[in-house]
């Protein structure tokens, strides 16, 4: 009986299936306001499954708008002329273009052509993006070298995490996130898988953070509702410390893997601690219920 109520409990959480994306994802005409943030005491969080970046908090400026389109007749289309997919962005004045060329194998980019500035061509040697399908723990080691350029670049990206974005103006759920590795730098993309856009990307030597506020995709509602939450350190010797995003008519309550229920307890703070110092080692779940909506997560005692 006990099994029962476990999938039960399972079935009701707000966790999604690992997102894959593939070539047919890739489509045009998806349309996004253009939005920077500073890096000061930002945490791109950890690698893993159905994880919850809530950067709801970061101080965001608008700078334009981005959509993804046809290269056809786009300022600089002609030196790339096997792209079929083109990011035309208005934050980087007078505005920028970076083609890609995708096919049932991969996605790579191209070039870009700053208006009035130049243009970076990669063609002799592209950058590899995405390989299709794009799943969970999906490593890409590749070189890519600009037209005129003598220096070829070794890079590597891992598709290292997937989850709920959480930014100041509404969440994004099936999110893919790939860390990149260049010359020593570490940055992130989270990527939307369907339709696929990237929806921010790091520039952390740069100390700054580009996003992109897609209204056709996002998911206010499901915002205001989710009870989402952190969970730290995990694993733990028993103490647990809880961070929530709301405050209000919450519930917690921490089962063991059969159903028993272990803790119950109701919140009206936006942090709190749980004791399973008493509690043998395994795996445990929390489960956070608010506004008839739960999430839940697994924790680790030692």
């Amino acid at each position: 009986m006990r099994k029962i109520y476990l999938l039960v409990l399972l079935t009701g959480a707000t966790t999604f299936a690992q997102p894959v994306i593939n070539q047919s994802d890739v489509t045009l005409d998806v349309a996004s306001e253009v939005f920077i943030a500073e890096t000061d005491g930002f945490d791109p969080g950890t690698a893993g499954t159905n994880k919850t970046w809530d950067f709801s908090g970061l101080t965001i400026f608008p700078v334009g708008t981005s959509a993804t389109t046809d290269p056809a007749g786009k300022p600089g289309a002609s030196f790339f002329p096997t792209a079929n997919f083109c990011s035309a962005d208005t934050s980087e004045s007078p505005g920028s273009f970076v083609f890609f060329r995708h096919d049932a194998q991969k996605m790579e980019l191209l070039g870009e052509l700053y208006v009035g500035i130049g243009t970076i061509n990669y063609n002799a040697n592209p950058k590899t993006y995405l390989e299709f399908p794009y799943t969970y723990n999906k490593v890409i080691n590749d070189t890519y070298k600009a037209a005129l350029d003598d220096e070829t670049i070794a890079f590597t990206t891992t598709y290292d995490a997937y989850g709920t974005l959480i930014l100041p103006f509404g969440a994004y759920h099936n999110v893919v996130r790939q860390k990149m590795v260049e010359n020593g730098q570490t940055d992130y993309i989270w990527f939307h898988v369907n339709p696929f856009f990237p929806i921010m990307q790091t520039a952390l030597a740069d100390g700054a953070i580009g996003i992109l506020k897609t209204p056709s995709v996002l998911a206010t509602a499901d915002f205001e509702k989710i009870p989402a939450f952190t969970v730290s350190p995990n694993p733990s010797d028993g103490i647990f410390n809880i961070s929530l995003n709301r405050s209000n008519n919450v519930e917690i309550n921490i089962y063991d893997l059969v159903g028993k229920l272990i803790v119950s307890q109701k919140v009206s703070e936006t942090s709190t601690a749980i004791d399973l110092q008493n509690c043998n080692a395994g795996i445990y779940l929390v489960k956070v219920t608010a506004n008839d909506h739960t999430s839940v997560q697994k924790i680790v005692k030692k």
